[in-house]
């Protein structure tokens, strides 16, 4: 008998660095492969979380401790990585991460293919949108060391990213084939072909010198200044901090930025002169400039906002054209432009700058052969053109996204398992037949439960129940979709009660006084956030045309589920400034836009930790005006719906004993503050 094939070994991933939060994602994934290539996925989940802790190393063990994991959900595996998603993936600094993107150029050596893919994992986390695609496009032609590539790609009015992407990779392959065509095929005699760099031809008398490799050969380092020319991996600057600049990545002595961004004195004798640095000096494209008109003694110019730009420069040419023409005075202050080209000044002279909100005096040099007024950085703020802002405010849904990815993906999942407790005379109650559904609702039906099962909110029932309910479908609004609703009214007699109370609708809104911005957060589907015991999932059985179901989620309906609910949010949400809840509605408000952002990444930070996930379309960030609880509320105060009011000025009038209930129960709802007195309601009681 042959023997049988040795099996394949596949080796686990390296211990997780703890040290590096944000490598998780990639871990994990690796993690995942190693799972389905070992086999180690058809095994039991236990197997599976003991292998997944063991091969993090000893740190998650007291990691997985201070989550504080029921039993159930620390022996399932995808629970676990679930819990240790949400506490391992950091919030990003979109500015930061967009930063790092706009500075990204092609590194000496580097290959158009490891530029472009660095590209594509740097644009992950800059959250671009729709202009994903464009930005990356951009940021390839102008980072590409090859400029006379660059210029041709900038000049094709049509280039996409695909377009630029092929372009690059065709020229560098271009470029490899002609040095190999040039050293006879040989491999050995060939540099990088991606390394471009300006040349200076000097002509000198010729000398007799060694014949060498000169492509191979590179000039000093322009990061720690030595030669031979090195890899910025090998550059023993690269995590030195600059004693001028305080950059990291190369020492003092070939810092480029001694006169960028400031005015300072060339040494003490009056005679020498100071530099000055303006970010633009020129641009062939202006449909891009951050123009804006400022007069500038009462003529009306357009200067370009730079901040960038030391001091504010009008060209000689629209100088000449002022009405009134103010002296140029004579200044020892030297103008250097990009590449630290000197500028001709003519001079300069002291003009009062405006807008229609602002005015400053600043002193205005006149600059010959300009071809644009640059409004300089000091200008800017004094006008209120510009402000140095250091956080992003949290005023619409993709900013939120941004900071806390985790928020809006998916069912979310509380902590803590819900047992039903039943009354010690409960007499259970079992339906053997499912109520008919319309024939049309049946696909609408029989889809909802297939979404349901797939969220893991119910399961099927196989076993025999001594509860089940009857099931009834509600269409939604939108008439394409169903809700799933049950008949609980069996099971709600023999439910004990929490008996939480439920805060009043007149308690919460007047909590409000004085508040000027307010955000709005409703849990999705907040019920179902709530895990029951598997002791209680089979008291929510229920019976439908496709077979029986049971809830693995806290279920609509129940009598006992609104008050725990609330409960469990009032809990989550203790001792946080600033916010009230009502049921899965959230409202965070407060008087400055300043404050109302520090409450409400509190309240999303206690969410996160929670495991809650939000609906993103009915959440509302940083609004003067907004909708809870029927209510308009703004600063002036809480002002009916015109909605609802639009609804009670069409409502028929009461004709039966029923609709002078249902026009009672509407006043007391949304006419509180000018509620009828109970002596007038006698006449409407008496006739009916």
């Amino acid at each position: 008998m042959a023997a049988a094939p040795a099996a394949f070994q596949v080796s686990p991933p390296s211990k997780f660095d703890f040290s590096k939060l944000e490598e998780w994602p990639k871990w994990i994934r690796r993690f995942d492969r190693f799972r389905i290539a070992s086999g180690l996925e058809l095994q039991s989940d236990e197997n599976q979380v003991n292998t997944l802790i063991y091969t993090m190393g000893d740190e998650a063990e007291d990691v997985i401790t201070s989550l504080n994991l029921t039993e159930e959900e620390a022996s399932e595996y995808h629970t676990l990585k679930d819990k240790l998603e949400a506490h391992f993936v950091v919030r990003r600094n979109v500015i930061f991460e967009r930063a790092k993107f706009n500075q990204r150029q092609q590194e000496a050596g580097e290959t158009a293919d490891g530029f472009i893919t660095s590209l594509y994992a740097l644009a992950e986390h800059c959250g671009y949108g729709a202009l994903h695609s464009e930005m990356i496009r951009d940021r390839l032609v102008v980072g590409i060391r090859d400029k006379r590539l660059s210029e041709q790609l900038q000049m094709d009015a049509e280039l996409t990213l695909e377009k630029a992407v092929i372009r690059i990779r065709q020229s560098e392959l271009v470029k490899k084939q002609q040095d190999l065509l040039k050293n006879n095929f040989k491999q050995e005699n060939l540099c990088n072909v991606d390394i471009v760099k300006a040349k200076t031809k000097h002509f000198k008398p010729r000398k007799t010198v060694p014949q060498t490799t000169e492509r191979n050969v590179k000039s000093q380092c322009n990061r720690c200044g030595k030669t031979p020319f090195h890899s910025k991996h090998q550059c023993p600057a690269r995590e030195v901090l600059c004693n001028q600049c305080k950059k990291k990545g190369h020492y003092a002595r070939v810092c480029r930025s001694g006169a960028v961004g400031e005015i300072r004195a060339a040494g003490g004798n009056r005679e020498e002169r100071e530099i000055a640095f303006l970010g633009t000096v020129a641009s062939d494209r202006t449909e891009d400039a951050w123009l804006t008109k400022v007069k500038v003694n009462n003529a009306d110019c357009w200067l370009k906002i730079d901040t960038g730009a030391d001091v504010t420069v009008l060209p000689e040419k629209e100088y000449n054209t002022l009405a009134q023409k103010p002296q140029l005075q004579p200044t020892d202050l030297k103008l250097y432009g990009v590449g630290m080209s000197p500028l001709t000044v003519r001079g300069k002279f002291t003009a009062n700058l405006s807008t229609p909100s602002k005015a400053t005096v600043q002193p205005v040099y006149v600059v010959a052969d300009l071809t644009q007024g640059l409004l300089s950085r000091i200008a800017s703020v004094a006008l209120g053109l510009v402000a140095r802002i250091e956080t992003v405010s949290l005023t619409s849904v993709e900013t939120v996204k941004q900071q806390f990815p985790t928020l809006f993906s998916g069912l979310g999942r509380m902590a803590g398992e819900y047992k039903i407790e039943l009354k010690a005379d409960a007499k259970p109650f079992a339906l053997s037949t499912p109520r008919r559904v319309p024939l049309p609702l049946l696909p609408k039906v029989k889809r909802e439960l297939a979404r349901m099962e797939e969220l893991g909110v119910i399961s099927r029932v196989e076993q025999p129940t001594d509860w089940c309910a009857g099931m009834v479908p509600v269409p939604k609004p939108n008439r394409e979709e169903v809700r799933v609703c049950m008949d609980l009214t069996k099971l709600n007699n023999s439910v004990k009660r929490e008996r939480h109370m439920l805060p009043s609708v007149e308690h919460t809104l007047g909590q409000l006084e004085g508040a000027k911005v307010f955000s709005k957060l409703d849990a999705n589907s907040g019920f179902w956030q709530i895990p029951l015991s598997k002791q209680s999932a089979l008291l929510t059985t229920f019976i439908t045309p496709f077979g029986r179901f049971c809830f693995n989620r806290l279920c609509f309906g129940i009598s006992s589920a609104p008050e725990h609910f609330q409960k469990r949010m009032s809990q989550l949400l203790e001792g946080l400034e600033g916010v009230v809840c009502q049921m899965d509605d959230i409202l965070v408000y407060a008087d400055t836009q300043t404050q109302h952002d520090k409450r409400l990444i509190a309240v999303l930070e206690r969410l996160t930790k929670a495991g809650v996930t939000l609906k993103s379309e009915k959440c509302e960030f940083a609004k003067t005006s907004i909708k809870f609880l029927g209510q308009i509320i703004d600063a002036a105060g809480v002002k009916a719906d015109p909605e609802k009011v639009k609804a009670v000025s069409n409502m028929e009038a009461p004709t039966d004993v029923g609709g002078v209930r249902q026009f009672l129960g509407m006043e007391r709802c949304y006419f509180r503050n000018k509620r009828m007195t109970q002596p007038n309601q006698w006449p409407l009681l008496q006739e009916h």
